[in-house]
């Protein structure tokens, strides 16, 4: 009973660990995404400024 009830107690924290993890993973492919998008806006103005 008591080892059922540890292996719970520790589960939650692996859980959340787990999930910031993605979050942090999903962050970082946002950022990549959102750097590459605001690259090709500075592009795409420098390209109409030039004419």
């Amino acid at each position: 009973m008591t080892l059922k009830r540890n292996k719970d107690v520790k589960n939650p924290n692996r859980k959340k660990m787990v999930v910031s993890n993605m979050k942090f993973a999903v962050y970082e492919d946002n950022k990549k995404v959102i750097d590459e998008l605001i690259k090709a806006k500075n592009k795409k103005n420098e390209d109409d400024s030039k004419g």
